[in-house]
């Protein structure tokens, strides 16, 4: 080991300790100094994790610029690539600790993250309604039901006034928890420890691009300007691969593509073309070594074209239920299952019970399903019809006005639906 990765070595409890003592003099300090700023409902900011521009904030953001003008939406990031690239495209964004992002938190109402408050800013959000657009319905405990998470060591910490300080990201409550039916508002209730109230069934914005509508098209054309196109010329079918993240760190692509060029051959044979998409904090190293197989590319939101692949692979992943609303090929390749169920995360309903799709518990396995079609021969359209109203069937469609109609409800105390609904109607169908 070099001398300077000693140097790192050692100094890095210093430095978590640093960044521990810097927050707990924000949140004594700026955090409370927030809420005596005028807040406007009129104002409203998005964030999302990674500083990416993703998921469910996006698209609901996208959609008010498009067809809510009365409301000023802010994205705000950490991520100066993530800036440059909505300021090239015209979108208003400001980096978190500039004036002018402080200034556009401390002034909007509403803040709209998918993860927690530091999404957009925790330290300037006393005062602020917030809402948590959760990024996946599904069965797998979350929040303060996984007890090996940030947000539950958090709420076991706070027994003193120091712990509270320390812990405001995790245990200040959300204001509105977007959920997506009956099945889905009691197991967030459950999960987050919210009335179920406060957890109302609007949907998700993320699925509003697969209605074909003005939305789709322009998160298309953000892609389209880093040269992005998801259907290459020669390919009859398109897969994605999207596996869930381990909690325990481990090695999962070498375990789940041992063998990258027999994944290929198989692909091959039906002239279909595999994209993987891994977690953001799963490493993947193989790159595109062999011909059917491409990693999707960083920066590129899959959610847009969702709908357009011919198959999904997966495991225990809310994008699951995300594909079946409109798609019903399904690999479910759970080589890992009681690993994943005994050092990952816990499943808070039975899975065999909610999924559907054709099982691969191994690689060869998974290789011949593929090679023979059978997630196209083999599918039980009543089983997916029941697991959309289970998981779906309170849902508005489209989300995003149903979202907006619903915050400003609780703002102001009367309707807000938009200004020409007929006009709205249109551009979505």
């Amino acid at each position: 080991m070099s001398a300077i990765a000693r140097a790192k070595t050692l100094l890095r409890p210093f430095k978590a300790r640093s960044r521990h003592l810097v927050t707990f003099l924000l949140n004594v300090t700026l955090y409370p100094a927030s809420g005596l700023f005028p807040r406007s409902p009129y104002r409203w900011v998005f964030g999302y994790t990674g500083e990416t521009f993703a998921d469910n904030p996006k698209y609901l953001y996208l959609w008010m610029l498009l067809f809510e003008p009365r409301i000023r939406v802010t994205w705000i990031t950490g991520s100066k690539a993530t800036r440059n690239q909505l300021r090239r495209l015209g979108y208003p964004v400001e980096m978190r600790w500039s004036l002018h992002g402080m200034a556009a938190v401390l002034r909007a109402k509403v803040i709209v993250f998918s993860h927690g408050m530091r999404n957009v800013n925790t330290f300037l959000s006393k005062g602020a309604v917030l809402v948590n657009l959760w990024h996946g319905v599904g069965i797998k405990s979350v929040h303060l039901g996984h007890k090996g998470g940030n947000t539950a060591a958090a709420h076991r910490a706070a027994g003193g006034w120091i712990g509270r300080v320390a812990g405001i990201e995790y245990l200040r409550p959300y204001d509105i928890l977007v959920s997506t039916s009956d099945v889905m508002q009691a197991h967030f209730a459950s999960q987050f420890q919210m009335l179920p109230e406060r957890c109302p069934q609007l949907g998700y914005p993320r699925l509003d691009c697969t209605l074909g509508s003005k939305l789709r098209e322009v998160a298309e054309g953000i892609d389209k300007t880093s040269g992005f196109t998801m259907r290459p010329d020669g390919f009859d079918e398109v897969y994605i691969y999207l596996p869930t993240y381990r909690d325990s760190g481990r090695d999962l692509f070498s375990e789940a593509l041992p063998d990258l060029r027999g994944l290929s051959d198989a692909l091959a044979a039906r002239n279909a073309l595999l994209y993987i998409k891994p977690h953001p904090r799963t490493q993947y190293r193989y790159g595109d070594s062999v011909e059917n197989v491409r990693t999707w590319p960083t920066g590129i939101d899959f959610n847009t074209y969702l709908s357009d692949f011919d198959c999904l692979i997966t495991d225990y992943s809310s994008v699951f239920y995300d594909y079946i609303l409109h798609r019903s090929a399904v690999i479910l390749y759970t080589f890992d299952l009681e690993e994943y169920l005994s050092k990952d995360r816990e499943l808070v309903m039975p899975f065999k019970d909610n999924v559907v799709g054709i099982p691969a518990f191994d690689f060869q396995t998974l290789c011949r399903i593929i090679r023979n079609g059978d997630a196209f021969t083999a599918q039980n359209s009543e089983a997916i019809a029941r697991l959309r109203a289970k998981f779906w069937g309170g849902s508005a469609v489209p989300a995003s006005p149903a979202i907006v109609d619903y915050v400003m409800r609780q703002l102001t105390g009367r309707a807000f639906a938009p200004e020409d609904v007929h006009a709205l109607k249109e551009a979505i169908s």
